[in-house]
């Protein structure tokens, strides 16, 4: 053998396997972006035929799970978002050809390699311009006819018209299907990002606040809500981990997920975590005899309330009373010292779910009841004296006459005595008093003490006599 051809084949030799050496390292390449996964129709079936009808969320949660049956991690709750997640990430997708035009039938042979068995089908509405229904494929009948799951009905076998309502119109419509990929799950796959998990969901001030781990990278965080009438809505989207939902009806099971959003591209959704919300009480607080008495509205379906009461330095409530049953709405909190002021607030209690609160309570100063009233006769009229009042900067004088059904007020004094120089002879009047700080108004004593101006043998035993003095006073004016 010549070296010329000696030199020639191993040349050839060299350049058989630089190119073996480049095609493996290209063919490497192209699949580094690549992650095999069986996506198994059978498994998706399977499910859909076994919980088409269980109640369980509505269209594109149902063929979610089906689809997560089937072994691709995607769950969406709204039509539009699975679409999305699906849409040249787990599959292609194909305009579908109806029998009739916008509204009509599918008929397997019109869609050739469009759409198959376990791939799901969307409604698109030419209207309004988003999707807004969605169901799994089940092939097709004997006929030939595309069958179909959906969360609330099955049409094995049957003959099915594909039209919905929307926008008042039943025929303007595009129907798309998703032919899942069957080996290879492509790069950019929502499921890349982390899913955060709610950690924390109570009811909180005026609202459910709801707290979720932090994912690494995610830019912010799209939170939703739902009830058992209504799908998913999105309530928020907010760089924190934390949101405090106000926008709520009271005594309603709410459902809460989040995902996460890195760079656009978002994680999956879990299946969330329920609350029954309960409204924050109104509340108002007076003055009474030994007590600051508590009020608040009604929370229906509550078992009842706790009642709180600030710390003396104001961080922190202070659990005060538990009042059962939801239509005891009132307490006397009696350990209160007049002239101190006290914050109160109330929660709703159903089970181990307690309610929403006002965070700033409602605050007064306590001021005690004027008492130990007395009357002493004077040349200028009658001297009504009592008790001060800690606290108090204050006092007002009420007046009225036996068989009176309201007080006149007769004017305030900053002492703890009053003289009442408009009497009249044969009247029996009753005297009481409030102390003031502010807006802040002790209660009264509502029936203290009788006085009357008069002949001595026209006052009875039980009221006070005043003297001659009183009377020629009384007269004078």
């Amino acid at each position: 053998m010549t070296k010329k051809l000696i030199s020639v084949i191993f040349a050839l030799i060299f350049t058989i396997s630089s190119f073996s050496v480049l095609s493996v390292t290209a063919s490497a390449t192209n699949n580094e972006n690549k992650k095999e996964y069986p996506y198994k129709l059978e498994s998706a079936l399977s499910y859909a035929s076994k919980n088409w009808n269980n109640g369980v969320g509505l269209c594109a949660e149902f063929v979610s799970r089906c689809i997560q049956a089937g072994g691709i991690n995607v769950f969406e709750p709204r039509v539009s978002e699975l679409f999305k997640a699906l849409n040249n990430i787990h599959g292609t997708t194909y305009e579908l050809k109806l029998t009739s035009g916008t509204s009509g039938t599918l008929k397997m042979a019109d869609n050739k390699d469009k759409v198959g068995e376990g791939d799901p089908i969307f409604y698109y509405c030419n209207n309004c311009k988003r999707y807004t229904h969605v169901v799994i494929c089940n092939g097709a009948n004997d006929k030939g006819y595309i069958q179909d799951y959906a969360h609330n009905k099955a049409h094995n076998g049957q003959k099915q018209t594909y039209t919905y309502y929307c926008c008042g119109s039943r025929e303007n419509w595009t129907m798309y299907s998703i032919v899942l990929d069957k080996g290879l799950l492509r790069y950019g796959a929502r499921s890349s990002v982390k899913v955060p998990e709610i950690n924390y969901l109570r009811n909180g001030a005026n609202g459910v606040v709801v707290k979720w781990t932090a994912v690494e990278g995610a830019e912010k965080y799209n939170l939703y809500r739902k009830t058992d009438s209504t799908g998913w809505k999105k309530v928020a989207v907010t760089s924190k981990t934390s949101f405090a939902d106000k926008k709520l009806s009271n005594n309603v099971k709410y459902q809460y997920t989040v995902r996460a959003v890195d760079d656009n591209v978002l994680s999956q959704y879990y299946d969330g975590e329920t609350i029954v919300s309960l409204n924050a009480p109104k509340i108002s607080i007076t003055n009474n005899i030994g007590a600051v008495t508590v009020k608040w509205s009604k929370i229906d379906n509550a078992d009842g309330y706790f009642v709180y009461r600030a710390s003396d330095d104001g961080k922190k409530w202070v659990k005060i009373a538990t009042i059962k049953g939801a239509d005891n709405l009132k307490f006397n909190d009696k350990n209160v010292e007049s002239g101190k002021t006290y914050k109160y607030t109330v929660k709703a209690y159903d089970g181990k779910v307690t309610g929403a609160y006002i965070s700033k309570g409602v605050s007064i100063m306590y001021l005690a009841t004027p008492s130990l009233f007395k009357a002493t006769a004077t040349d200028k009229g009658v001297n009504i004296t009592f008790k001060t009042v800690e606290g108090a900067q204050k006092y007002r004088i009420y007046r009225k006459a036996v068989g009176d059904k309201s007080w006149r007020s007769l004017g305030e004094v900053t002492t703890n005595s009053y003289v009442d120089n408009t009497v009249k002879e044969n009247i029996t009047y009753i005297y009481t008093a409030r102390a003031i700080n502010n807006k802040s108004l002790s209660n009264y004593q509502k029936n203290p003490v009788k006085y009357r101006i008069g002949e001595k043998d026209n006052i009875s035993e039980n009221e006070q006599i005043i003297n001659s003095v009183l009377k020629d006073a009384a007269k004078k004016k």
